[in-house]
C-alpha cells in the first residue's frame, strides 16, 4: 500500500437502540402484504445497515454547521467530508478513483439483541379520497412492536492525510443524533421508527502508540473496549438539531373514542381501539397481561390534512395552486389529479409535519352492540347485529386522556411557513372545540375530544393555550400568523 494511504486510526462504536413505537422496515411486496418487514432466512427482523448509513449521512450534509467557520476550517471540513460519504471517480485523480471514491464508514445491519420480545404484527388500513371521503384502496404493511433492542456496530478507518479530530466529531455528532428524536425506517413523519439511545460506547486507536496493536488485538478477541468520548469535545463542528415549532396538546375524551384494528376473533368484536399488549408485563404462567390503548400518528394525521384541504379549499377556493403547494409543504400529498396521474414525485414529497403515536390514560373499554346500517338505504337490517369496543374516559373532561406531539420544521426562509403556522393554529382551534373528531364511527359521535391546558414552543418561547384560547399575554408571538398570506 502506498504510504499516504497507510492507516493511522481506527475508531470503532457500539451503541444499543430500542424502537419506542412501531418499526417499519420494508423488503418488498408479498402476496398477502404490500410491504413485508425485512427479514433473515430465520424470520428475525433486522434494520439496514445502508439504511441507517443513509439516514445518518442525510441529516449530516444537510445539518453540519461549523463551530468557527473559517476558510482553513471550511476547507479541512470539506476534504474529510467526501471521504466520509464517499466521492465520485470524477473528482479525483483516475489512477487513485477506486481507492478514493470509497467511503471510510463501514456500519454493519443493526441486528437484535434478544428475539424474545420481537412481535411483528400486521396493519391493515385504508386510503380515504379528501376530494370524495370515499374509501379508495386498502393497504397493509407489517410493522415490529415496540420494545426491540438492536445492536449498532460501526467502524470509522482513518489513513494518512486525513484528519482524525473530523472523525472524532462525526462520533460526537452520531451520539448526539441518537440522543435526540432519531427515527429510521418508513413512515417516520407519522410517528414510526423512533429510537432510544440505550448505550453509546466509541474508542480511538492511535496506531503511533506503542499500546495501539495490543489493544486491537485484545478487541478483536473480546469484541469489548473503554469508552473514551465521554471527555472528548467537538473540533471542528458540533450537532445542531433542526428547529421544530413544537405543539403538545392534552386532550380529554368527550364520550368514546375507536380507530380500526382488525379482530381476528369474530367470536369477540368486529372492531376495537388500536390496543398494544405490554411486552414486559407479559407472564406466560399466569396469563396475566397490561393492555394499553394507543392511536396511530397516522390516523391523527390524516384527520389532520382531511380538515385541512376542507380549510384551505374554503378560504381560497379558486386558486388551486396555491392550495396543493400549501397541502404539499405540511403534509407531503399534492391534491393535483394531473400531479397524482403523470408523477410520483409531484405527488409525494417529504412531509414538513410530523405526528408521533399517542397512547390513552384513565380509559376502559367497553363492549357495544348495535344494529346494522344498509350502505345503500340507510335503514337498518333486520336481525343483523354489530358489536364494537370504543373506550371511555373514567375521569371529568377536565382531566386530558391523550397528548398529541405535533412537530412542524421551523423554516422561516420558506414563504410556505406561515401560511403553514396559520393552518396549524386553525386546526387546533377546531380540535379544541370539539369540531375535529378523529377515528372511526364519527356519525354516531365518537372520536370528539376536548382541549385542555396545552402548550406551544416557538424559537423557545412556551405558549399556553387551552379551549378558550391562547393566553393574552403571550398573545402577541401568534399575531405573525393571524392570516393567510395569498
Amino acid at each position: 500500500m502506498k504510504k499516504k494511504y497507510k492507516l493511522t486510526h481506527d475508531i470503532v462504536i457500539s451503541a444499543k437502540l430500542t424502537n419506542v413505537s412501531p418499526l417499519i422496515m420494508g423488503a418488498q411486496k408479498e402476496d398477502e402484504t404490500d410491504l413485508e418487514i425485512l427479514k433473515h432466512s430465520n424470520l428475525w427482523p433486522y434494520i439496514s445497515g445502508t439504511a441507517f448509513a443513509g439516514k445518518f449521512l442525510k441529516n449530516f450534509e444537510s445539518n453540519l454547521k461549523l463551530k468557527q467557520p473559517s476558510e482553513p476550517n471550511k476547507q479541512i471540513v470539506a476534504n474529510n467530508l467526501k471521504f466520509l460519504v464517499g466521492s465520485s471517480n470524477k473528482e479525483v485523480d483516475q489512477s487513485d478513483s477506486e481507492e478514493k471514491s470509497q467511503s471510510h464508514v463501514i456500519i454493519d445491519n443493526l441486528e437484535l439483541v434478544s428475539t424474545n420480545e420481537c412481535s411483528i404484527v400486521l396493519n391493515d388500513s385504508n386510503k380515504i379520497s379528501k376530494k370524495t371521503g370515499a374509501v379508495e384502496n386498502k393497504f397493509n404493511f407489517e410493522k415490529l412492536e415496540p420494545g426491540c433492542q438492536f445492536q449498532l456496530k460501526a467502524h470509522f478507518k482513518i489513513r494518512n492525510g486525513f484528519d482524525v479530530h473530523f472523525f472524532k466529531d462525526v462520533v460526537i455528532y452520531l451520539q448526539r443524533l441518537l440522543k435526540d428524536q432519531f427515527s429510521i425506517g418508513a413512515k417516520t413523519n407519522n410517528g414510526y421508527g423512533q429510537m432510544q439511545l440505550d448505550e453509546f460506547q466509541a474508542k480511538v486507536f492511535d496506531y503511533s502508540t506503542k499500546t495501539a496493536f495490543a489493544e486491537w488485538e485484545d478487541f478483536l478477541k473480546n469484541d469489548q473496549f473503554k469508552n473514551e468520548f465521554q471527555s472528548f469535545t467537538p473540533t471542528y463542528f458540533e450537532y445542531s438539531p433542526q428547529k421544530k415549532v413544537l405543539f403538545n396538546l392534552n386532550l380529554a375524551i368527550k364520550s368514546q373514542f375507536i380507530t380500526g384494528e382488525p379482530v381476528y376473533d369474530l367470536a369477540d368484536v368486529k372492531k376495537k381501539q388500536s390496543q398494544r399488549v405490554n411486552v414486559a408485563s407479559k407472564n406466560f404462567l399466569t396469563s396475566e397481561k397490561t393492555i394499553s390503548y394507543f392511536v396511530k400518528g397516522e390516523a391523527v394525521k390524516n384527520a389532520l390534512s382531511h380538515r385541512a384541504y376542507r380549510i384551505l379549499n374554503t378560504v381560497n377556493p379558486t386558486n388551486q395552486t396555491w392550495v396543493n403547494n400549501l397541502m404539499l409543504y405540511i403534509f407531503g400529498e399534492n391534491m393535483d389529479e394531473v400531479a397524482n396521474k403523470t408523477s410520483k414525485e409531484l405527488n409525494h414529497k417529504k412531509a414538513h409535519l410530523s405526528v408521533k403515536e399517542a397512547k390513552f390514560q384513565n380509559v376502559t373499554e367497553q363492549k357495544q352492540t348495535r344494529i346494522k346500517i344498509s350502505r345503500f338505504t340507510g335503514g337498518t337490517i333486520n336481525g343483523a347485529l354489530t358489536t364494537a369496543s370504543p373506550i371511555h374516559s373514567l375521569t371529568d373532561q377536565t382531566t386530558p386522556n391523550i397528548k398529541f406531539e405535533f412537530q412542524l420544521i421551523h423554516d422561516q426562509n420558506n414563504p410556505l411557513f406561515k401560511n403553514a403556522m396559520t393552518l396549524m393554529l386553525m386546526l387546533i382551534k377546531d380540535l379544541f372545540s370539539e369540531d375535529l373528531p378523529i377515528g372511526g364511527e364519527k356519525a354516531t359521535g365518537k372520536g370528539i375530544l376536548i382541549g385542555c391546558e396545552s402548550e406551544l414552543i416557538i424559537d423557545s418561547e412556551k405558549i399556553g393555550i387551552n379551549k378558550l384560547g391562547v393566553d393574552p399575554q403571550q398573545a402577541v408571538y401568534l399575531n405573525p400568523f393571524n392570516q393567510f398570506n395569498f
